[in-house]
């Protein structure tokens, strides 16, 4: 079973409760693949529970953001468009965070990470902002003015990391070439804080 928890500090009482809680998921059937692809509660709660959270936060912090790297590419082109199995990824993005609340979605301008976005944006009727590739400061400014929002957040490989350590939930580890279904899930704790949980979605052969 593949699941990585984003931070360290968690306490053992919180490690204890997620571990009830992914027994309890696994006895009901209740994750999607065998790789961990979460329905939408099965994603918030194990994320409250990681970080210990009580669902009284503030509402001033209550805002989770969902970041995830493009899909899989065609090729190592600059602007790559995605591959078959990247558009599958995608759709199954769209499948995944569906019913989580979306309020915005920012992804970058190459057409990868557009077209990664666009299922979920149409599925809810957005329309996904454009944000540079590189301007990572930029994003998580965008991302501390909208803490009680439910964002999702399409970026690259190289800069994902850094985004979450902007965010100020600390470092996380580097992301692979060949690594698509990482599903980074933030949770605000305060203005300039927060913590993250590593999760993983969609098998996508």
């Amino acid at each position: 079973m593949r699941q990585r928890l984003g931070r360290r500090s968690t306490s053992e009482g919180a490690r204890a409760r997620i571990q009830v809680f992914v027994n309890h998921k696994l006895a009901q059937g209740g994750f999607l693949k065998s790789k961990l692809t979460f329905r939408f509660r099965d994603v918030v709660v194990l994320a409250m529970l990681a970080v210990g959270l009580r669902v009284a936060t503030s509402a001033q912090n209550s805002g989770t953001v969902f970041l995830v790297r493009h899909a899989e590419k065609l090729s190592t082109a600059r602007d790559a468009i995605l591959s078959p199995q990247g558009h599958k990824r995608a759709d199954c993005l769209a499948h995944t965070l569906g019913d989580a609340g979306i309020q915005a979605i920012f992804a970058t301008g190459l057409v990868r990470t557009q077209q990664t976005a666009k299922p979920l944006a149409r599925k809810l009727g957005l329309k996904a902002s454009t944000v540079e590739y590189k301007d990572t400061a930029g994003l998580v400014e965008k991302l501390r003015g909208m803490s009680d929002k439910r964002v999702l957040v399409v970026a690259h490989s190289d800069t994902l990391p850094e985004i979450i350590e902007k965010l100020g939930a600390g470092k996380i580890d580097p992301i692979t070439e060949d690594e698509f279904d990482r599903l980074l899930v933030f949770h605000h704790t305060g203005p300039t804080a927060g913590a993250v949980v590593t999760l993983r979605y969609c098998d996508c052969p």
